[in-house]
């Protein structure tokens, strides 16, 4: 899991997290959404890592609150 455990890495950490996850093996990557962004609704912000955490994991992603 990317970010765990409330989702404050940045969003770059957290795509190093996922290119290391992949490279160990991993064939899906979970990451946790940034809690703060979550509740003050900043769906862009929101939309907009996941966009980047998809691309440079190049493999399946699944994010949660």
């Amino acid at each position: 899991v990317v970010g765990f455990p409330n989702g404050y890495s940045t969003t770059a950490t957290k795509c190093a997290e996922a290119v290391e996850a992949i490279a160990c093996g991993a064939h899906e990557i979970d990451f946790v959404q940034n809690l703060t962004w979550v509740k003050a609704g900043a769906r862009e912000k929101l939309a907009d890592e996941t966009r980047r955490i998809v691309a440079c994991a190049g493999a399946l992603v699944k994010s949660h609150p």
